[in-house]
């Protein structure tokens, strides 16, 4: 482009047809995105950090101008929602809740030892584009092709032939091309059936919009479940252990979909000479999915108060000091999870207590 005139009148010369013809262009700016072509790379690849890079590789894979078309929309797509910024956000916040939970777990044997985070390959989970991000590039992808008067119905081909020489690394960080081709072709349907009603191409939502029952973690998150656990009371005069109900609610915000910031409150009921006691562990919590699929494990903190009531009773005395919790667990359905959690608390000077649980819980997001 520095042969460019004043004007910005530029001349391509380019292949078609095993015929070169000289293409006078003028360029007009249309995008805040630097697109590099990296014509010394074989490499069939795309990328887009704050530049689009395609190579040469990628270039001669591509068998139509719509193919190459769409390759750039969809990294354009990756730019646009911010995904690269959205990873490492959510890459930082995931080893801060493992740094903590290395601090606060002894490394031991058994069910909660050999605590060595840093052996899990963590590639995976810090690729810039997981396989949530890259449904949504493909989705905003197709409009952008569909609002430039591009066809958008033998797109899904072209995913065929690149899963076909893709490795186990690739497939690890996008969807299978079954899931990707159905996709794709219902959003082509959606497309068209907004071009027969006439209807403005403007995409009818993406995952982290915000809002609540879309269908994704990102957004207002609400979760409530029951379950049963175990709680212990060490006091001046001794140690009060007791098999517990328990009851698990939260509710808050999600910046992503891996990330859920919310208020959260556990509670472990049990009797205690007949009186009904609760012991409720609440305040801040954090929840961090290790993957935005379904069926992703995730580790979660909370951190605020510890209290010991009898909420039955008019003449008991509660106690509330300081409390925390760490938990572990997946969501083995859309919407369904399995967790277990432990908590600590100071609720009063003579009094600590300690609780574990395992609850069943819905969340809707």
């Amino acid at each position: 482009m520095e042969d460019a005139h004043d004007d910005g009148w530029v001349n391509f010369v380019v292949e078609r047809d095993e015929k070169l013809l000289t293409l006078n262009i003028r360029g007009i700016e249309a995008t805040p995105f630097a697109i590099d072509m990296m014509m010394m790379s074989e490499q069939v690849y795309a990328f887009a950090d704050g530049t689009l890079y395609v190579t040469r590789g990628m270039m001669d894979f591509t068998q139509s101008d719509i193919e190459l078309q769409f390759v750039i929309a969809h990294q354009l797509a990756h730019k646009i929602k911010k995904h690269l910024s959205r990873m490492k956000r959510d890459s930082l916040i995931g080893k801060i809740i493992a740094i903590t939970l290395i601090a606060i777990i002894p490394r031991s044997s058994g069910p909660f030892g050999n605590n060595d985070w840093n052996s899990s390959k963590s590639s995976n989970e810090d690729w810039a584009f997981s396989k949530d991000f890259e449904r949504e590039a493909d989705y905003l992808a197709m409009y952008l092709l569909a609002n430039a008067g591009i066809p958008t119905t033998d797109v899904s081909e072209f995913w065929r032939r690149v899963n076909e020489i893709s490795g186990s690394f690739y497939k690890t960080i996008h969807p299978p091309y079954s899931e990707r081709f159905a996709n794709l072709i219902a959003i082509d349907k959606e497309i068209k059936a907004k071009q027969e009603a006439g209807e403005e191409l403007k995409p009818n939502k993406f995952s982290g919009t915000g809002f609540a029952s879309d269908g994704n973690r990102a957004g207002f998150i609400l979760g409530v479940g029951p379950g049963m656990g175990y709680a212990r009371n060490d006091l001046t005069l001794g140690t009060e252990s007791k098999f517990a109900v328990k009851t698990d609610f939260l509710i808050g915000y999600a910046p992503s979909n891996r990330t859920a910031i919310t208020w959260s409150n556990k509670v472990l009921w049990y009797d205690s000479v007949g009186i009904t006691i609760a012991s409720s562990t609440s305040g801040l919590g954090i929840t961090y999915f290790l993957s935005e699929d379904t069926h992703a494990n995730f580790i979660s903190a909370v951190i605020g108060f510890n209290s010991v009531f009898a909420p039955f009773e008019d003449n008991y005395e509660s106690s509330t000091g300081f409390g925390l919790g760490i938990g572990v667990g997946r969501e083995v359905s859309k919407n369904w999870i399995i967790g277990l959690d432990a908590t600590w608390g100071k609720p009063a000077s003579g009094l600590t207590t300690f609780g574990i649980g395992v609850h069943f819980s819905h969340l809707w997001y």
